[in-house]
């Protein structure tokens, strides 16, 4: 009986390799998809025994649906005490500036502003505001200092 010939398609072309290449090639094949679609979807798994039926998900999720399923992840660095006494903080330092530069720093880093929708609010042009913005920030980090 004659040999069985193996394989592989590589770029198109035929190319024939011994039977352990051939096994290797696909082995590697399989693995690879096992760490990218496999472990990534959920699946599945019933119990021989009892013959119950559980899901398990997958390894890997998105960060879309993991909120969506009601998961709450902590901010890095800092811990929620941490932030709530730094905004408190900062925001008894913006009360030490005048009422102009608290309304400039209000308008662009509380309410997200623009300097373009700065300007129109505030009714000045946009080098007087820059102007304005930085001396404020100078300021703000003069009084977090303590100097």
């Amino acid at each position: 009986m004659a040999e069985k010939e193996y394989f592989l398609f590589i770029e198109g072309k035929r190319i024939e390799v011994t039977e352990e290449v051939y096994r290797e090639y696909y082995r590697g094949e399989r693995r690879e998809r096992y760490f990218m679609e496999d472990l990534k979807r959920g699946r599945t798994v019933t119990d021989p025994k009892t013959k119950e039926s559980r899901y398990v998900p997958g390894r890997e999720d998105s960060y879309e649906r993991l909120l969506e399923a009601g998961k709450d992840f902590p901010a890095p660095g800092k811990s929620l005490e941490e932030h709530i006494a730094c905004s408190v903080l900062l925001e008894q330092a913006v009360g030490r500036l005048e009422r102009e530069e608290q309304e400039l720093i209000r308008a662009l880093y509380y309410r997200g502003m623009t300097e373009r929708e700065a300007c129109e609010a505030l009714h000045i042009p946009k080098t007087t505001l820059r102007r304005r913005r930085d001396r404020a920030l100078s300021r703000l980090r003069k009084i977090l200092e303590g100097k």
